[in-house]
């Protein structure tokens, strides 16, 4: 009898079997999600997930006893680099700091510093000589005209100018836009925008993103026609001011339409500009949230539309609900993302669920969620408040802000 083409011999066969029992092997190795760290009471309650370095250093911030900022190596091996004290040099440091390239880092606390309870500063932690970390507040924030309470994550040009948001002050109250520029060490504030003027938005949470042609977009939780929040953009001109537009305004969940509100996590924008967040409430299933991409239209307009809603509440569904963080957009642009609640594990800590992490893909129609991790065995972490950061590899990291051994949040490591 003539053998098929596809027919195999024993010994074919038994490398086969082999191949393929490594490869599983190898896969089954190689993704799912690892808890690497617990935090403790002393150190507990990391907010804003983490920032990573071109060396694979994370840094990240704790909130409670005033907060720290931290650090992992390349091994993942913990150290703490500075604790506040709550007076001059800031409290509650609510974002990661982020790097400058020479060893420093650079961060916000949402209160403490000169300006009184509720002012916040800018801050600089770098290497001191004979060992060890030490801060220097490079602004405090009056809690007036020039803005009070940043939260968000800061980011900086190619000049090394850091640009950031506040929460509440400013002109209106309603919070800033602003960029730090270092002269000879010495860091002087100039507010870009003011929030609250007519309907432009109010009370920016999010740190800011950078488009190719050097503007600068991010979203308020509040504000905008229908006061359910908006995705702006700065531009600047050629006298070096900034003009701020609002791109869309969000409509909740009761304008007859269905929508969002409370974008808390800020935007990434992919290759052809295309805008995409989080949307803490709302969505087709009312409560559980979404995610949102802006379009750029050839008329200068932009389209507005939900590319996935979260059914966390809904039964039988364990997608999540309640994205707060921002968005991360991988090079072959999935986005992926965490959830505050949702997943349909028991949760030990919520009976809504202890969040998930997430990645949307789009299959050439339609955007399809795939949950990486389902938070609620108790010591797995909790309650992601933050996104995600990747390392050369796609590795995934992020925090919980509580669970974990200590029931003080983890620190954990998604491979897709």
């Amino acid at each position: 009898m003539k053998r098929s083409h596809l027919a195999l011999s024993p010994v074919a066969q038994f490398f086969t079997i082999l191949f393929f029992a490594l490869t599983a092997t190898t896969a089954a190795l190689a993704q799912g999600y690892v808890k690497f760290y617990d935090f403790t009471v002393v150190g507990a309650g990391p907010m804003g997930g983490l920032s990573i370095d071109s060396g694979g250093n994370l840094y990240g911030t704790t909130t409670t006893f005033q907060g720290t900022v931290f650090r992992f190596d390349p091994n993942l091996q913990y150290s703490s680099l500075f604790t506040f004290n709550g007076g001059s040099d800031g409290d509650y440091p609510y974002a990661a700091p982020i790097g400058d390239g020479a060893g420093n880092l650079y961060g916000t606390t949402g209160e403490g510093g000169t300006g009184g309870a509720y002012g916040g500063v800018v801050y600089e932690v770098s290497p001191a000589v004979g060992g060890g970390w030490r801060e220097r507040v490079i602004y405090n924030f009056s809690g007036g005209s020039d803005g009070s309470s940043p939260r968000a994550q800061l980011i900086t040009d190619s000049s090394g100018n850091l640009y950031g948001t506040t929460v509440s002050g400013g002109a209106y109250g309603a919070g800033t836009v602003f960029e730090l520029k270092s002269n000879s060490g010495a860091w002087q504030e100039k507010v870009l925008h003011s929030f609250g003027s007519k309907q432009d938005g109010a009370s920016p949470y999010c740190a800011l993103t950078f488009d190719s042609a050097g503007n600068l977009y991010g979203t308020t939780v509040g504000g905008g026609k229908h006061g359910d929040g908006t995705v702006f953009q700065l531009v600047r001109g050629s006298s070096g001011q900034w003009k701020e537009r609002v791109l869309y305004s969000f409509a909740g969940t009761n304008k007859h339409i269905v929508d969002g509100k409370q974008p808390y996590g800020g935007v990434v924008i992919d290759a052809a500009g295309n805008v995409y967040g989080t949307l803490w409430e709302g969505g087709a299933y009312a409560y559980d949230g979404a995610i949102f991409e802006l379009s750029p239209q050839l008329d200068g307009s932009w389209t507005e539309s939900l590319i996935y809603s979260f059914r966390g509440a809904v039964t039988g569904y364990a997608d999540g609900a309640l994205p707060y963080g921002p968005l991360y957009l991988d090079q072959s642009g999935s986005l992926h993302g965490t959830t505050y609640e949702g997943g349909d594990k028991t949760c030990l800590i919520d009976p809504y669920g202890c969040g998930t992490v997430f990645k949307l893909t789009f299959d050439g129609s339609s955007w399809q969620e795939t949950v990486l991790h389902e938070f609620g065995s108790g010591t797995d972490g909790a309650h992601p408040n933050g996104g995600l950061v990747s390392d050369a590899l796609g590795n995934l990291y992020g925090t919980t802000s509580a669970g974990g051994a200590h029931s003080a949040g983890t620190a954990f490591k998604v491979t897709p």
